[in-house]
């Protein structure tokens, strides 16, 4: 499930691993994270199957939400 995705994070652990220290700010956050975010990401989509039966439809946007505890997955309905 989202091969594409998966590939980019796997990535930027690589990156990420080569460089020590290295600061990662996600996307409109000023404060910098580690690659444990990059790790809980990755861990977290790959457990999106998992998870599917436990989505909620979010008809504004038109979505589904799925809430791992640590992430919101908004997943487009094709």
């Amino acid at each position: 499930m989202f091969p594409e995705f998966l590939s980019s994070i796997s990535k930027l652990l690589e990156v990420c691993e080569n460089k020590s220290p290295i600061e990662i700010y996600p996307s409109h956050e000023e404060y910098n994270v580690g690659i444990e975010l990059l790790e809980d990401l990755y861990d977290g989509v790959t457990n999106l199957e998992n998870l599917w039966d436990t989505k909620k439809k979010d008809n504004f946007l038109r979505t589904w939400i799925i809430n791992d505890g640590k992430f919101n997955y908004v997943i487009s309905r094709i």
